[in-house]
């Protein structure tokens, strides 16, 4: 299939047969379905990792051989299955997926001389020898056909975000690229007229020698150098104002909706990969900012130039346009071999940066493992590969830079060559060739600049895919923000047939639950690891959607009434709860932009917290580091309960809340929060806390009083 958005891609796809196209995995589960949508999409159904997961049963602790075949044969496709070893893997048909590693999928698209064109959802195309493949294959192939009722379908939903709606969205985005252009067409101008200046002053001033003629042509190239000179500076500093303003924009907006992703999104993602998508938007802000004006300027100056170098050489012009072209076909040629490069740079770069910040996170269980030297070794690992893909993008860069500078060194001594010889023969004047060559110069070089700004933003494709895997994320629902009229500081919870199986499972962690939480009560729900205490809690606080089921706040479903609006009157600690970089009243406020103190430590009193902050060098000013880094687990623990406290919740949700504490801390913070009459729903496993609640909820058993 010919993909016509670009003539960069249009050009390769006349002479090469159709092939595979490279659909990355987003995380390490994705494999096996992965391999499922490039086989899809090659023979036709355009569908997306994304689409395949939603319409599939999706496995997030990756698929098995049954589970890849059941999706195949519901996409319909044949499926043969086959145990062979490396030297049979040429007569299957291809393409088709290789069991890799005993823990990952690929796929095969051909096989040539002893070569093996791999397209890997992890690490993107390799070609490996048959030594190669040995040490990956697992002796299992998939192959997979169409079925006779297979259809082929064109792409039906939004793949990547539109850069045109990203400019759309941002407020004097045009009013500001109006003025640029504007004064980038007064520069561009006074451009073109220099050289005019100076083919008078070759052929009149000093043929006639006219002083007076030669003072004021001076005179007006010195005003319009400075003239240009002013307008340029001004022009930087517009962009400049363009550049903060889309920075402003942009990264707010997407901050702002990564926020709003449902909480299952993060849950299997390396927050690297996250950080370099959400990098990609600074990558498209630069490229657009430098190079969207001055193309369309480029553009029209390289009409003008043309015409231009037409008056004053003629057919000198063929010359300068031939090698243009062929400069252009270099940078053809080369383009799709450089974006493969430039993508697996990219990858790389993630990769690297989810393992730094998961080694950063996890410094004091490699040091008491002793995993230091294997850190090493897989980071020295990560940054070989990196510097492998860097290395073929340099490569690739300089042949161009080598090719061009061939180019453009050819066409100055020919254009020197011919233009000589008709100076020689008084076809033209001295004065008409300087001012030719002086606009062949700008000419070939708006060119150049035009093919390699072209194809720049043809590489934003790569950023715009990553950055889209954030942008079309699905938020969670927000409703306008209302305040509920709740009765004595407390309110009821029910659940109603909760259903909730996590991918990878064969059966539900929670099924058909219900249960009613009255205003005032104070639950606790145990049972053994594992039977879904934590997933329930976080159901309960909207952290979660069920497969099935109802959630009632007041008798009032919690997603009708916003998601927003029912966390605003619930508070929950959590395991996984972190502190934030900040003071600890700060943190106990929850960043409150009217912090009220006596109330923060008020709250400081009842989580038990409030004689050692005292204690502290700066009290409740004290700064905490990353993640509350500098204080002990169980002042975190307090520090947090205190920070619910602070919500004044209608519910309070505690998930192992004191596991950190001795018994006494606990003991005072359980009558404390008792004393307070709001409504409770505890897990947790010591005896005391859970003697302290009014009902026990056992999991996975039946309901005791």
């Amino acid at each position: 299939m010919i993909n016509k958005d670009s003539l960069f891609d249009f050009v390769p796809s006349v002479f090469f047969k159709r092939k595979i196209n490279i659909i990355y995995q987003e995380n390490i589960a994705d494999c096996g379905i992965a391999c499922i949508a490039m086989i899809l999409c090659y023979h036709g159904n355009d569908t997306t990792l994304k689409e395949l997961k939603e319409n599939n049963s999706f496995y997030s602790r990756g698929l098995r051989l049954k589970d890849m075949l059941s999706i195949s044969e519901n996409n319909k496709l044949n499926t043969n299955v086959y145990s062979l070893d490396v030297d049979e893997i040429n007569l299957l048909k291809k393409p088709c997926i290789l069991h890799w590693d005993m823990n990952h999928f690929v796929v095969l698209e051909k096989v040539t001389k002893n070569k093996f064109f791999i397209f890997n959802p992890e690490k993107g195309e390799e070609v490996l020898s048959i030594h190669e493949i040995s040490k990956h294959f697992t002796g299992v192939a998939i192959e997979l056909t169409p079925a006779p009722e297979f259809k082929k379908k064109s792409a039906n939903y939004k793949k990547t975000i539109k850069l045109i709606d990203l400019f759309k969205s941002s407020k004097g985005l045009a009013s500001s690229l109006f003025k640029i252009f504007a004064i980038s067409i007064l520069i561009e101008s006074i451009a073109l007229t220099i050289p005019i200046g100076i083919q008078l002053i070759m052929d009149h001033v000093i043929v006639t020698k006219d002083t007076l003629l030669l003072s004021s042509i001076c005179i007006f190239l010195i005003f319009f150098t400075l003239v240009k000179t002013f307008s340029d500076v001004i022009r930087s500093y517009m962009s400049l104002s363009i550049n903060v303003l889309l920075d402003m924009q942009w990264k707010n907006n997407l901050f702002g909706h990564l926020l709003k992703i449902p909480l299952d999104y993060f849950s299997n993602k390396k927050l690297g990969d996250i950080q370099s998508r959400f990098n990609s938007i600074e990558d498209i802000r630069e490229t657009f900012c430098n190079n969207i004006v001055n193309l369309i300027i480029d553009f029209l100056m390289i009409i003008g130039l043309l015409s231009m170098m037409i008056i004053y050489g003629g057919g000198l012009t063929t010359v300068v346009i031939l090698f243009s072209t062929l400069y252009f076909m270099v940078k053809l040629i080369v383009y799709k071999i450089y974006k493969k490069s430039s993508d697996k740079k990219i990858r790389n770069e993630a990769t690297i940066n989810s393992f730094f910040m998961e080694s950063l996170y996890s410094m004091p269980t490699i040091k008491v493992l002793g995993l230091l030297n294997n850190r090493l070794r897989n980071y020295g690992d990560k940054v070989k590969n990196l510097n492998k893909s860097e290395i073929k993008k340099r490569k690739i860069e300089i042949i161009t830079s080598a090719l061009s500078s061939i180019i453009v060194s050819l066409d100055q001594i020919i254009i020197l060559w011919v233009g000589s010889y008709l100076v020689i023969n008084n076809s033209i004047t001295i004065g008409m060739f300087i001012a030719f060559n002086t606009y062949r110069g700008q000419f070939s070089d708006r060119v150049t600049n035009v093919i390699n700004k072209s194809v720049e933003l043809k590489l934003l494709s790569l950023h715009n895919e990553r950055l889209s895997e954030i942008a079309l994320q699905e938020k969670e629902v927000f409703k306008n923000d209302i305040d509920i009229d709740i009765n004595h500081n407390m309110a009821s919870l029910e659940l109603s047939n909760i259903y909730y199986m996590y991918d990878g499972t064969t059966y539900p962690i929670i099924s058909d639950f219900s249960i009613k939480i009255n205003e005032g009560e104070s639950v606790a729900i145990i049972g053994p690891s594992g039977t879904g205490k934590s997933t329930l809690i976080k159901i309960m606080c909207g952290l979660i959607q069920p497969q099935s089921g109802e959630i009632l706040f007041n008798n009032t479903e919690i997603y009708s009434l916003g998601i927003n609006n029912y966390r605003k009157n619930i508070s929950c600690i959590l395991q996984e709860d972190k502190l934030f970089s900040g003071s600890i009243a700060e943190n106990i406020s929850g960043f409150d932009d009217n912090i009220d103190m006596d109330y923060v430590i008020e709250c400081a009193i009842k989580a038990n917290i409030h004689s050692e902050i005292a204690n502290f060098p700066m009290g409740y000013y004290t700064q905490l580091s990353e993640l509350g880094g500098s204080v002990s687990g169980g002042q975190k623990q307090r520090i947090m309960i205190a920070r619910a406290l602070y919500k004044k919740p209608k519910i309070i949700f505690m998930d192992e809340a004191t596991s950190h504490l001795d018994t006494n801390n606990e003991s005072f913070i359980n009558k404390s929060i008792a004393n307070l009459n709001m409504t409770r729903i505890i897990v947790a496993h010591r005896e005391s806390t859970i003697k302290s609640a009014d009902r026990i909820i056992h999991l996975n058993a039946e309901l005791e009083q």
